[in-house]
């Protein structure tokens, strides 16, 4: 990627131009968009909210390339990881920011989050993290697929949306 391109967004174009540098300096992966990965649109999401309520911890469910970004934001972030493959795939790049947990297990946490970011899988299986989310932060992002939003709705209860209509940001009234 050369200096040249423009992605047509301003925010994103300075979000790339300050990454470029420090992705490729062997310190830390490379970004690789979408597949079983965020989108770039999403980062944009995300790190507005992280912006916008002065985020400095994050409990996320699941773990990969999110987990790197915001780590790069200079964000304390614990990753909890139900698939083994990739708890082995990344417990050496995040160390103590990374924790192995089983499906049905979720682990006691002692502590309370600025935000939590619930992470797929697409095709569901997040409602006890989600559950689990709302006991740790008071602002929780979920990265699910739109056909998903109707357990979400109704898993929320008594929280609210951070923007009507927009069913993946949620704040405890």
């Amino acid at each position: 990627m050369d200096n040249s391109q423009n992605f047509g967004n301003k925010y994103f174009n300075w979000m790339v131009d300050w990454y470029r540098g420090t992705l490729y300096s062997g310190k830390n992966f490379k970004i690789c968009w979408g597949g079983r990965s965020i989108e770039r649109k999403d980062w944009i999401e995300i790190k507005q909210l992280l912006k916008d309520f002065n985020v400095k911890t994050v409990l996320e469910y699941g773990s990969g390339l999110s987990t790197e970004l915001m780590g790069l934001e200079g964000i304390e972030v614990l990753a909890l990881e139900a698939e083994q493959v990739w708890y082995d795939k990344q417990k050496n790049y995040f160390k103590e920011g990374i924790q192995f947990y089983t499906k049905g297990n979720l682990p006691v946490i002692n502590k309370k989050f600025d935000f939590v970011l619930v992470d797929g899988p697409h095709g569901g299986g997040r409602e006890a993290e989600t559950l689990h989310a709302k006991d740790h932060a008071d602002l929780l992002y979920t990265h699910i697929p739109g056909s998903e939003q109707e357990w979400l709705i109704n898993l929320m209860g008594s929280w609210e949306m951070v923007t009507p209509g927009n069913f993946r940001v949620w704040k405890k009234k």
